[in-house]
């Protein structure tokens, strides 16, 4: 009975053996774009604010920019909410395209001659579509920025408000 015993004993003190594991958070990315930026080559950007983590995909296939935005916002108890969204233009050959980054969530794309489009992120969802599409405006579309408005041709310019030039200030 005692190497009976004695294996009970070895089974009980082996299951007392705990193994802890330690779960690591990804590392952080650092910031690539931040908002006010104006980004004129393909590539991946990232940005994380106190809120979520946005990325913003571009690529370049020839004279079609594709654009993939993605948001993801950590949940009180673990977990994470979000979702990702795309889109795509031609940019006529020879043309400066470029996305400006207004707001984190808030996204305007150019193709440099006849479209402007612009990507929103709302309480309630993506608010989406062209401001300018085919060198016309669209009615009811948001307000453009100064620094967009600034950025795009002298044709479409016009069909904008005018940027109203810097107020200067009088010294004290």
């Amino acid at each position: 009975m005692r190497p009976l015993g004695i294996l009970l004993a070895i089974g009980l003190l082996a299951g007392c053996n705990r193994v802890t594991t330690t779960v690591h958070a990804p590392p952080k990315l650092p910031n690539t774009m931040s908002p006010g930026d104006l980004i004129t080559t393909p590539g991946t950007y990232h940005y994380e604010d106190k809120v979520a983590t946005h990325d913003l995909e571009l690529a370049m296939a020839g004279t079609a920019l594709s654009w993939m935005i993605s948001r993801h916002e950590p949940l009180p108890h673990g977990g994470s909410t979000g979702g990702s969204g795309g889109g795509g233009m031609q940019v006529p050959e020879g043309s400066s395209w470029f996305v400006y980054l207004e707001d984190p969530g808030r996204y305007w794309f150019s193709n440099g001659k006849d479209r402007l489009d612009y990507n929103f992120r709302e309480d309630n969802g993506t608010k989406s579509g062209p401001s300018i599409h085919d060198g016309k405006l669209i009615p009811h579309s948001p307000p453009v920025p100064k620094e967009v408005i600034q950025r795009l041709p002298a044709e479409l310019q016009k069909l904008l408000p005018p940027v109203e030039a810097p107020q200067k200030q009088p010294s004290i």
